[in-house]
C-alpha cells in the first residue's frame, strides 16, 4: 500500500496515539455548545447516561481533559441494568430510556 510514516510496532503506536491525544484534542467552546446542544434535546436523564457511556468508552487521556469524574457510576450503572433484566424489567427500561419518537423504529427494529 505504501503508506509512510506509519509506527514500527504496537509500542511505537501506542506512544504516538497517546502523544497525539494529549496535544491535538482540546476542549473548545464548540466543545461546550455541543454538550448544551445535547443536554437540551435529550433530557437530563439521557444526557446523564450519554455521559456515563462515554466514560467507560473513552480514553482515560480524554477523561482528563474533559475533566469527567471517576469510572465508579459508570460500573454502578451497569450493574442496575443487568439486575434489572434478571428481575424482568428490561422493557420497561428501554421504555423509559427511549424516547417516544423514537419507539415504534425501535420496535421495527427490535422485531426483525
Amino acid at each position: 500500500m505504501q503508506i509512510t510514516n506509519l509506527p514500527i510496532d504496537y509500542t511505537a503506536f501506542v506512544n504516538e496515539r497517546d502523544s497525539s491525544l494529549q496535544n491535538h484534542l482540546s476542549p473548545s467552546a464548540y466543545t461546550f455548545d455541543l454538550f448544551r446542544q445535547y443536554r437540551k434535546h435529550l433530557g437530563w436523564f439521557r444526557y446523564f447516561c450519554m455521559l456515563i457511556v462515554q466514560q467507560l468508552v473513552c480514553h482515560p487521556i480524554l477523561r482528563q481533559k474533559f475533566k469527567q469524574g471517576p469510572i465508579l457510576v459508570p460500573y454502578l450503572f451497569l450493574f442496575i441494568y443487568k439486575f434489572s433484566r434478571l428481575l424482568g424489567l428490561k422493557n420497561f427500561l428501554l421504555q423509559w430510556l427511549i424516547p417516544k419518537s423514537y419507539r415504534s423504529h425501535f420496535h421495527q427494529i427490535k422485531s426483525s
